[in-house]
């Protein structure tokens, strides 16, 4: 969402019930109707349940040239966009990192996702979460590559 987007919802929940009695159902709504935002997968894993983050990389394949496989799996209940940090070889023997950031849409169709990479360079190491920003419960399966 952003913090600009946050912050104006946020300002938004704060006008609409101030002096009032607001349930947390009160905070979703005016949160997800302010940003316009769907945010039913983050309160559902932060807030309604106790569900726990383990991201990983099962596996990186090349086929080709051009294309790479990235596999991706959810090992646990809670669901979260994923940032992926891509170090690639670019040709002349020089590493040049690349960051993506794949929307937590990618898991509704279940625990796996491959994500196709499609450049010149070799992908030698990915890394999810590269910042340690998220509470992920195995960190030691969130990298593949040396």
């Amino acid at each position: 969402m952003g913090r600009e987007l946050f912050d104006y919802a946020f300002r938004e929940y704060s006008r609409r019930w101030k002096f009032k009695r607001p349930t947390p159902a009160d905070l979703f709504r005016t949160m997800e109707d302010a940003s316009a935002v769907d945010l039913d997968w983050f309160w559902r894993g932060w807030v309604l349940t106790t569900a726990r983050l383990d991201q990983a990389v099962d596996s990186v394949v090349a086929r080709g040239d051009t294309l790479t496989e990235i596999h991706l799996s959810n090992r646990a209940g809670m669901v979260m966009p994923v940032t992926l940090a891509l170090l690639l070889d670019a040709g002349d023997g020089s590493p040049v990192t690349r960051y993506l950031r794949l929307p937590v849409d990618m898991w509704n169709l279940g625990p796996r996702f491959t994500y196709r990479h499609r450049a010149r360079e070799a992908v030698r190491r990915v890394t999810v979460d590269p910042a340690g920003a998220l509470p992920d419960v195995r960190r030691d399966n969130n990298s593949w590559g040396p």
